[in-house]
């Protein structure tokens, strides 16, 4: 069974705040990565290693981020070298650190979380639903194996990828539905509806209740 390592948004969020000193478009920079455009807002959000590290490794390739005291070969030698994530990036933070100055403690990373394949992508989707429909082909990418390969998987569980979207566009709506000032409006656009009755429809199926009875269940339990 896979497993995928996954990480905090909020440990990339020094090198996201340096590329946009820089000047770098970095949602379309995540997007090409294969990550949720909006971490840089929601640093509690998981990520999967595979992808961020595609991401630092192309961004020290292609931003020439020696204004940040390191060079692209810096940054694949401690990926591509050390032995765990928070070895790598410790490295890449020291690199990252003008006139070798000790990195800020906030810029300290853990070693990575590796979980079950469903339950690492239970974690990872939601932040990917507020741009739309995440295809199996991205879920494979995160995963870090074939698309073939994913769908045997969640077979051999007993599940699908169209039901873990069902799932994770359920839970995400629920969380958000807990706080009464959010409106029904953006529930819906977080979980990847445009049209808020589509978005109705869709909680109705799941739950049996329309998304307005069952925030009021849930606010009176």
């Amino acid at each position: 069974m896979i497993s995928i390592s996954i990480i905090r948004a909020a440990y990339l969020a020094p090198v996201l705040a340096e590329l946009r000193e820089k000047g770098v478009a970095v949602e379309a920079e995540l997007a090409r990565s294969s990550l949720p455009t909006g971490i840089a807002g929601q640093p509690e959000v998981w990520l999967s290693l595979y992808p961020a590290t595609a991401f630092l490794q192309r961004m020290a390739a292609t931003q020439r981020i020696e204004a940040l005291g390191m060079s692209g070969p810096d940054l694949r030698y401690a990926l591509q070298r050390t032995t765990t994530l928070k070895d790598a990036l410790a490295y890449f933070f020291q690199l990252a650190t003008p006139h070798g100055r000790p990195a800020p403690t906030e810029w300290s990373l853990p070693a990575p979380i590796s979980e079950h394949l469903i339950t690492a992508l239970m974690k990872l989707l939601p932040p990917y639903l507020e741009d739309n429909y995440p295809s199996i082909e991205l879920a494979a990418t995160i995963a870090g194996t074939s698309v073939r390969t994913l769908q045997r998987q969640l077979a051999s569980c007993g599940a699908t990828y169209s039901g873990l979207i069902r799932r994770a566009r359920f839970d995400t709506a629920v969380a958000l539905l807990r706080k009464p000032a959010t409106r029904m409006i953006d529930v819906a656009f977080a979980v990847g509806y445009e049209d808020p009755s589509s978005f109705a429809r869709a909680f109705r199926q799941f739950a049996s209740a329309s998304p307005r009875v069952y925030r009021k269940q849930l606010l009176a339990a």
